[in-house]
């Protein structure tokens, strides 16, 4: 099982709106707090969700 650090960046397959695609991890769990990188937009995924939609990681402890 994949569990991704607080202050992890993940890059996603899917665009934001308002065009970023890398979010970073502000709370790991079952649900991850994730939080846009490019607005400041908070988002709660399911971890199985997560890990389908992660593409890269980058910084932090993968």
């Amino acid at each position: 099982m994949t569990v991704y650090a607080a202050g992890t960046i993940l890059t996603l397959k899917k665009a934001h709106p308002c065009g970023s695609k890398q979010w970073e991890v502000l709370r790991p769990g079952w649900e991850y707090r994730l939080r846009c990188v490019g607005c400041g937009h908070i988002l709660l995924m399911r971890r199985e969700d997560l890990l389908k939609a992660v593409k890269k990681v980058t910084g932090g402890a993968p």
